[in-house]
Parts: structure tokens; sequence; C-alpha cells
């Protein structure tokens, strides 16, 4: 232990001989974690140029260039559509916008309204900024759709409520006719009671003039007895001519009176009153049944008139927000920015590039050094040798990721202190694991170039399979799952675990079976990768 406690302060003395190195060591977090914090605490769009070509001049065209200017973009109207794609494709903007009218064929009682088709030409290359302006453009347009949406919607309510005051008119109007149709079959129903009387007299006085005919005539042929009984001529009798003028006369009378009768009875038997008050009837429920009908027409129309017009235009309303930004959730105290969620993965790169370069580069210069020659022929073993190389690799990448997180703790207002025992432990973890596959990688090459060329190529091929650069859903499955046992995705998932979702740590069975046989089968390379050294440097 104490050979090993000596040649760690030589390498330790070593490494700050030079000043430069010092200070990179120690001022390097300082300055890292400064740049970052100023530069990605806003994520926001900035400087976006973005050309528009349009067709037309007009209300929408001018109004949609000034959302995009309230949005921050640096709108340029273009002449062209090739040059405003051309700009695109040179760099010089970052999107171009087709702004054209669309041709939209409407029947003819429909009045017709404007419609737009707009177009985002974009450089896919850029994939880091080109969806957030595809979706800074979506909300514009969906702003704008949303303001015709209320416009329509309102025009249609106000239609609908003119329609339902006229029918409601309606509705009062036809209760009047009701009114009436039911005042008249009451009158229809008198007269046809009038009538029957009237029928009823007429007969009764046909029979008294029958009755006063056949005694009219009675008295005829008794005047005319009496006169052959008299012997007397009644045309030279002035008395009984006259009585035979007047008998005459009252006979016509009554002839008359009942040829009256008869076309009065006539006239009354012509009168189909039953008929009358029977196609009245029907009118009256006629009328009833359409006053129902308005009612129900009324009550649909309120009910249309009730309706969330513009929630039912978008039946389907997708939300988002953090899994971790939950009411119940105590422990979360202000809602997450960018660079809260991107800090995980920032510590896991450092964590990985400092580690394999340091160790490769100290095992690579410790070879080189003129005493290693010596060292490895002394009676020390060779375990005291790497384990002393991976000692001073481990605490000098822990004091910096130590100061690193300090400072992202005082001057970022990270949330660290709570769960600063689960960080600790991943990071202990991840320094071994990294600074061991470093020290690989300086005994399995001979020069201090090609040892930090490929520490450095295989921090990189770790950093591209992370989850920031590469997520596993969108590789094949079988690599999917191999890419997501290794030891950078495993730590880092943790590691963002604890910080976003204070999830306490826990490893499953199969991810510590992971990380133990990639520690264990690193270790074992190690030492065969060094016996071989030591054979060739001997």
């Amino acid at each position: 232990m104490v050979k090993i406690f000596s040649i760690f302060l030589k390498n330790i003395q070593t490494i700050f001989n030079s000043k430069v190195s010092s200070l990179i060591l120690i001022l390097g977090p300082i300055f890292l974690i400064l740049i970052v914090g100023s530069f990605l605490q806003d994520a926001s769009l900035k400087n976006i140029n973005l050309g528009v070509f349009s067709q037309v001049e007009d209300n929408f065209t001018k109004s949609f260039v000034e959302k995009l200017k309230e949005k921050s973009f640096n709108v340029y109207i273009d002449s062209s559509l090739e040059d405003c794609r051309n700009k695109v494709i040179n760099s010089l903007t970052h999107g171009c916008v087709e702004v054209k009218k669309a041709e939209v064929v409407f029947p003819n009682n429909v009045e017709q309204s404007v419609y737009y088709n707009i177009k985002l030409n974009v450089d896919f290359s850029k994939q880091r900024i080109v969806w957030g302006i595809i979706g800074s453009v979506r909300n514009i347009i969906d702003e704008e759709n949303k303001v015709i949406r209320v416009y329509a919607i309102n025009q249609l309510n106000e239609n609908l409520d003119s329609i339902k005051k006229d029918v409601e008119d309606r509705e009062k109007a036809l209760a009047n006719t009701i009114y009436t149709a039911e005042k008249l079959s009451f009158e229809l129903e008198m007269f046809e009671n009038d009538l029957s009387a009237l029928k009823e007299e007429t007969g009764g006085a046909n029979e008294e003039i029958e009755n006063i005919r056949r005694e009219v005539k009675k008295t005829r042929e008794s005047v005319q007895s009496f006169r052959v009984f008299l012997g007397v001529n009644t045309l030279n009798d002035p008395y009984f001519f006259n009585l035979d003028q007047n008998i005459n006369a009252i006979g016509n009378s009554l002839n008359n009176t009942k040829l009256s009768l008869d076309r009065i009875e006539k006239t009354i038997n012509s009168l189909d009153v039953k008929n009358t008050q029977n196609n009245h009837e029907k009118i009256k429920k006629d009328l009833i049944n359409s006053r129902e009908h308005l009612g129900k027409l009324k009550q649909e129309l309120g009910n249309i008139r009730n309706i969330d017009v513009e929630r039912a235009l978008d039946p389907l309303l997708l939300s988002y927000t953090s899994a971790s930004n939950k009411e119940e959730t105590e422990s979360i105290k202000q809602e997450l920015t960018f660079l809260d969620y991107l800090f995980p993965s920032f510590v896991m790169f450092f964590l990985l590039l400092v580690s394999i370069v340091f160790a490769a580069t100290l095992s690579i210069k410790e070879r080189e050094s003129g005493a290693y020659i010596r060292n490895i022929t002394s009676k020390t073993s060779g375990f005291t040798f790497v384990f002393s190389g991976f000692f001073t690799s481990f605490v000098v990448v822990f004091v910096q990721t130590v100061l690193l997180l300090s400072i992202a703790y005082f001057f970022l207002n990270l949330n660290l202190i709570e769960n600063i025992f689960p960080i600790l432990f991943l990071i202990i973890i991840s320094i071994t694991v990294f600074v061991i596959i470093g020290l690989l990688l300086g005994y399995l090459f001979h020069s201090q170039e090609s040892a930090i060329v490929a520490s450095i190529s295989v921090a990189l091929l770790f950093i591209i399979f992370s989850p920031l650069v590469s997520p596993v859903e969108t590789l094949p499955k079988t690599i999917a799952k191999i890419i997501d046992l290794s030891p950078l995705v495993l730590l880092e998932t943790k590691l963002r675990q604890v910080l976003i979702f204070n999830i306490p740590l826990n490893f499953s069975v199969v991810g510590m079976l992971s990380l133990v046989s990639f520690l264990v089968v690193s270790a074992g390379l190690l030492t065969i990768f060094y016996r071989i050294s030591k054979r060739k440097e001997i």
C-alpha cells in the first residue's frame, strides 16, 4: 500500500510539474461548466433567417410575415421560389416559406373564402434546429387557423341564433293560427247546430203549409158546394167572385211559400258542414303537429348552439409535459430547464472523455519514462504499477468532477445535494470503468499519439450510441439490446433518473451483470495487455 501511495505521489508531482497542465486540470472543469451554463441556459431559437415567397400580396401574407417577426425570425422576402430554396441550400437562410392560394371548389350557394397552402422548405441536415423551426412556424399557422376558426364559429352561431329566433316567431304565429282554428271549429259546430234547427223548422213549416193548403182546398170545395146549393151564378155574384179570388190568392201564396221553403231546404242539404268540420279538424291537427315539430327544431337548434364547435373541430388534443413536472411530486420545486435535461449526459460525456484520455496518456507517459524499465524489472509487482496508475487517474478525474458539480450547484442552481450519495456512487462506478478502458488502451498501443487517437475514437463510439445522439429506439432490435446494456447507456440512464426524476438508485439484475461483466473483462484484458507490453519492453 505504501508503494502504491508513493507511486501515486510521484505521478501527481509529474502532472503538476507543468503549470499549464495544473491550470488545465483545475480550471478546465470551471471554465467548461461556466461556458456550458452561459450558452445553454436558454435553448430557444435565435437569429433564425427565413425566406418568404408568396404568389400574392394580400393581408394574410402581411399578417403572416409580421407573426414570423414577432417570433424573432429574421424574414426576407424573395422574388422567386428557386432563389428562396437556393438560399437554404447555401446556408444563407434556415428555411424557405412558400405561400400560395389553394384551389378549393365550392358549391354555388356557398360563400367562398380564401384558403392557403403553406409549404416550409428546410435543410434536414441541421437536425438540432430544423424541428424547432418547423414547430415555431406550425404554431403560427395554428394561431392563424384558430383566429379564422373562431370567426367562422361566431358567424355560425349568429346564423343559428337568427334561425332560432325566426323559428320562435313562426312558432308564435302558428300558435295564433291554431287558436283561430279552434275558435273557428267552435263556430262551425254552432253553425251546424243552427242549420239543424233551421232544417227542422223548415220541415215543420212545410207540413204546416201542406195542412193549410188542404184546408184551403176543403174551403174551396165547401164554397163550391154552397154555391151549388144556393144555385148562385158565381160569375155574376161579386161576393163569391171575390171569395174565389182570395182563395186562389191564398193558394198561390202557399205554393210560392212552399217553393221557397223547398229551395231553402235544398240549400241546407247542399251545405256539407260535417265534411267541412272534418277537413278543418285535419288542418288543425296538422297545425298542432307542425307546432310540435317547430318546438323540436327549436330545441335541436338550441342544442347545436350549445355545442363547443371549436372543440368538436379538434376531437383529439395532444398536450405534453415532462414526466417529472407532477403536482404530487413534492421534491420537484421548479420547472426543469433545457440544461437540467442535458446535464446528466454532459457529466457522463465529461467522465468518459477525461477518464479514457487521461488514463491512456498517463500510462503511455509512464512507459516512455526512463525509469520504466528499472521499475518493471524491480521486485515491485506489476499490479502495484497498474493500480497506482488507476488510482492516480481515478483521483484526478474524481477531483475534477467534484469541482465541476460544485460549480454547477452554486452557479447554475442545479439540484444536486438531495441525491448527492447516489450521484457520487454513479460517478465512482463511471470513473472506474472508463479509467480501466483508458489504461487498457494505453498498454495496447506503443505511442502517445496512437493511444490518444484510439482513446478519443473509443470515447466517440460510446457517445455516438448514447441516448442523446442515437436513441436505442432508432436502432435495430438486436443492436439496441446490446447498446442498452453498455456502460455509458446504463450509467447515464441511472444518473438521469436520479437527477431529473429523483428515483432511488437501483440496478436490474441484467444491468448489474452487464456492468460487472464489462469490468471483469476489461480488467482481464488490461492484465493481459500489461504482461504483453512488459515482455516487449524487457
